[in-house]
């Protein structure tokens, strides 16, 4: 336990938490990686649903870890502390236990019940197909402003940008590292206040973009994570149960706040497009419809993308929206989680998010909106809250 602080509220309770084994969940419901690649050129040429293999997740002792969350269930439950911070630990297991039965659902490719444990995981979509039909419609027509942006950016222009941001906000115990996966990510070291932002050696984005990107990633996700680590609680850095969806609802509120003029479409449409999709349509169906839209996009900002591109980026787009299903024969089947996004900031947007007391709450760690209540009484000067400094 090397590395841990001594002075936190839940000092026993996270050690006993950490000695569970570790349960790399969004790896584990991503299909393998080579196997997508043959199931992709032939869905390319003939149309046909693709099955997807999941061999990380078959290979995973499941049962064992289910057995381990039970002791450690038990443990936690024994343990003398204050009620409420019990009961965050509580809350936390019993969201792992149900990510461990969407494995276990995997493994028998039992695609339903995979669908409906993903609906208990990230919520029901709630993003209307006829209403997001109508603001693509919006989105296509001659009126709207899109324009194609230029891509300066590069990935060493795009670390430098990191770390002014890192070091304006005294952020010194995370490390910028690159990587040959397309997208930026941020890692936690497991028994340290230490991580990592992970940068694609082949980034490529619009200064707008790297804006976004900075203000998503860093001011917002980084940002609470850091405070997580200076609070009073271990559990914050790691994150309280069902926290993503405040988690990304938030960095879309703030990352549209990026620009002088208010945007004229909310961000996180083509996630919550693909996810509504699955809903009345197979893969292929919701694939076509998919490159349909994004093609007439393309089309009206006089944009350049060869066809293997445009394909490309929807194939990305619905191995999100099915990932953990072996089969997406059927409708009804997608495990939808982009829609959180959307989902997310509209419920920020219910909230008093500019007042900065709220603000200070939401910032506190990896929490939802769920948890105000149970740690408002904590002592919140350690909280920084976003500046915009992307901007």
């Amino acid at each position: 336990m090397a590395g841990l602080s001594h002075t936190k509220l839940d000092q026993e309770l996270f050690e006993r938490f950490y000695k569970l084994p570790i349960f790399p969940f969004f790896k584990l419901i991503k299909p393998d990686p080579q196997d997508t690649k043959v199931q992709k050129q032939e869905f390319l040429l003939s149309g046909k649903n693709p099955v997807f293999s999941y061999t990380r997740a078959m290979d995973f002792d499941i049962e064992n870890y289910l057995k381990e969350l039970e002791e450690c269930k038990t443990d936690i439950g024994k343990m003398e502390t204050e009620d409420w911070i019990r009961d965050l630990y509580i809350a936390k297991l019993s969201e792992l236990k149900t990510r461990a039965n969407m494995i276990v659902a995997i493994k028998a490719s039992d695609d339903r019940t995979v669908e409906k444990i993903a609906r208990e995981l990230f919520g029901t979509h709630q993003c209307d197909k006829t209403e997001l039909e109508n603001e693509l419609s919006r989105m296509i027509s001659p009126s709207s402003n899109f324009k194609a942006k230029q891509k300066p950016i590069n990935a060493e222009m795009f670390a430098q940008q990191v770390q002014t941001v890192l070091d304006y906000y005294e952020m010194q115990n995370w490390k910028i590292k690159f990587t040959d996966q397309p997208n930026v990510k941020l890692s936690r070291g497991r028994s340290k206040n230490t991580a990592t932002i992970w940068i694609p050696r082949k980034f490529k984005a619009s200064h707008g973009r790297a804006k976004r990107l900075l203000i998503h990633e860093i001011e917002i996700h980084a940002l609470r994570t850091q405070n997580g680590m200076n609070s009073p609680l271990h559990i914050l850095r790691i994150g309280l149960d069902s926290y993503i969806e405040t988690d990304e609802g938030l960095a879309l509120y703030f990352q549209m706040k990026q620009g002088d003029k208010p945007r004229q479409f909310d961000s996180g449409f083509w996630g919550s497009y693909a996810c509504a999709l699955t809903q009345e349509h197979d893969f292929n169906q919701t694939f076509q419809k998919l490159l349909k839209a994004r093609m007439a996009l393309d089309k009206l900002v006089g944009r350049s993308v060869t066809k293997e591109e445009q394909q490309s980026r929807v194939w990305k787009l619905c191995m999100r929206a099915y990932r953990g299903i072996t089969n997406p024969n059927k409708p009804g089947l997608g495990t939808c989680k982009d829609h959180i996004y959307r989902s997310g900031l509209e419920k920020i947007r219910k909230t008093d998010i500019e007042n900065p007391d709220v603000q200070k709450l939401l910032f506190a760690g990896n929490i939802g909106l769920h948890h105000l209540d149970t740690i408002k009484h904590l002592d919140l000067s350690y909280v920084k809250t976003p500046d915009l400094i992307s901007k």
